[in-house]
């Protein structure tokens, strides 16, 4: 059985490779010093209820906080993959600018008070999921099996943590 714990939702503005960006982090009600933190990516349109939902589940299930977070600044979410491909395409045509980014939002994340930055997870949908896989080959705070992704169906965020074989 699960804890379900309360939560805390609160808008969190951060830069990543010079954009503004607006994500939505979730806090479980009695955080804890030294709390895990988990990046919740989305799919390419950007933050939606379907990315917000499951970092809430991370943060009342698993007790971890976990930003959802912005892809396109200004926690946008856009209207069609058009709109989408002209917004990422700077950055996942130059992996440096890629990594900027990725590594800026993951600052913003462990510098959080009460994120262990020694304890971070990404886990991402569609466009997500690229972005993490990607990140692995940069991004020496995240080990790889501490890394996983996520179906949008049933599946819990503790199953999706234990096929990543986390340590938590």
């Amino acid at each position: 059985m699960r804890n379900i714990q309360t939560i805390k939702v609160q808008e969190f503005a951060y830069e990543a490779a010079g954009l503004s960006m607006i994500g939505s982090l979730m806090l479980p009600a009695d955080v804890q010093p030294m709390t895990p933190g988990v990046l919740v990516l989305p799919e390419a349109l950007g933050i939606d209820d379907h990315c917000r939902n499951w970092a809430k589940r991370i943060a009342s299930e698993l007790g971890f906080i976990a930003l959802a977070c912005d892809l396109h600044g200004e926690g946008q979410l856009l209207g069609g993959i058009e709109a989408a491909q002209a917004s990422l395409g700077p950055r996942l045509a130059d992996g440096e600018l890629l990594d900027l980014w990725l590594s800026d939002t993951l600052d913003a994340l462990a510098k959080y008070p009460n994120v262990d930055a020694e304890n971070l997870a990404a886990m991402g949908f569609c466009m997500g999921v690229i972005l993490v896989s990607s990140w692995l080959h940069s991004e020496p705070r995240l080990k790889p099996q501490w890394v996983c992704t996520a179906d949008s169906l049933s599946a819990s965020p503790e199953v999706q943590f234990r096929r990543a074989s986390s340590p938590w």
